[in-house]
């Protein structure tokens, strides 16, 4: 079972095909990943600060006493959760980094827009715990320094991407990976914006520029394009918002 298949579903549906796949061979790993499942399922409704621990075992079917023997507390059973699914993120970034495509005018533009759908896509599809994030990362020193790293590796892999894409300009890896952390504090406050905590006059304009995730990830990865790979091509067949914002940009070019 690949460690980023989650991304087809959720984490907590990936949890459960993990758990039904009989890869858990003992009784107590099966019982803890069974917590570890019922624990995901209430972040991703009630989330942290709401939950308790006889929520756990009451989705879990368990008495509490079980629970106490896998998992000190809440919090215990939370981070547990909360450190798997940001890692596997971070492994799912990588992959997507890796099948960056070759050879064509518009591969840097490629590139970008399917890291910005799989961003929208998995945030949609744990939206609860993306807020969780949130919520854990202001309590815990140790779960946060996790976080700013896997954000830093993967800003990290765009610096050397766009520096090995515009080779011959004057660009420090420092200016770089800033912008690549300015874009990635866009994306995160965009997607809080939209899903985590709706303000419902930003949903109501992205409803009728960007009705699709596609659409969406389009208008953005202009915007990621052109601050990272000014001179890369854009294909055919993009959204009708992201063909205004991309003439636009072309018209402000040559007037300048």
């Amino acid at each position: 079972m690949e460690s980023y298949s989650f991304l087809e579903h959720s984490y907590i549906e990936w949890l459960a095909k993990r758990i039904d796949s009989g890869l858990f061979k003992k009784k107590g790993e099966r019982s803890r990943e069974r917590l570890k499942l019922a624990a995901a399922r209430n972040l991703e409704t009630k989330g942290y600060h709401e939950m308790r621990v006889a929520d756990i075992t009451h989705d879990a079917g368990v008495s509490d006493g079980a629970f106490y023997v896998y998992f000190q507390d809440k919090r215990d059973v939370t981070l547990a959760v909360m450190r798997e699914f940001v890692e596997l993120l971070e492994k799912s970034s990588e992959n997507s980094t890796e099948k960056t495509p070759q050879g064509s005018p518009s591969a840097p533009f490629e590139m970008v827009r399917r890291q910005n759908l799989r961003y929208i896509s998995v945030g949609r599809a744990n939206a609860g715990l993306m807020r969780c994030i949130l919520q854990i990362t202001d309590q815990e020193a140790e779960f946060d320094r996790l976080v700013q790293k896997m954000n830093h590796d993967y800003y990290q892999r765009i610096t050397k991407s766009a520096l090995k894409k515009n080779e011959g300009k004057e660009w420090s890896k420092e200016t770089v990976l800033f912008l690549a952390y300015s874009l990635g504090a866009m994306m995160d406050e965009l997607f809080r914006r939209l899903v985590i905590q709706p303000d419902k006059y930003l949903c109501e304009i992205v409803a009728e520029i960007a009705p699709s995730d596609a659409a969406l990830a389009d208008l953005l990865s202009i915007i990621w394009i052109r601050v990272l790979y000014p001179s890369a091509g854009v294909p055919e067949g993009l959204s009708r918002s992201a063909k205004e914002l991309m003439s636009a940009i072309r018209s402000s070019d040559n007037a300048a």
